[in-house]
């Protein structure tokens, strides 16, 4: 089993999934602290909310193209 994270992105006004990326694997204990993902959660298996902070900055360590205004994020998981 290979768990991915990603970044999933909920249109604001209609509440439909927007956008989902991937986040590079290099990255994720990176992107796991700015989500502030607790260490009792070590897959990631919680659906986080990000605010848009939280977003641009994922973005810059992570090496990501996202509009933090565009969607509603949130951080997950899921098996390949």
């Amino acid at each position: 089993m290979s768990v991915q994270v990603k970044i999933v992105g909920f249109d604001r006004a209609s509440d439909l999934v927007g956008i989902e990326m991937e986040v590079p694997p290099a990255h994720v204990t990176r992107v796991r602290q700015i989500a502030a993902v607790p260490a009792t959660d070590p897959e990631i298996m919680g659906s986080y909310p990000l605010d848009d902070a939280q977003v641009a900055t994922i973005a810059d360590a992570a090496c990501m193209e996202i509009d933090p205004g565009k969607f509603v994020y949130f951080l997950e998981s899921y098996d390949e």
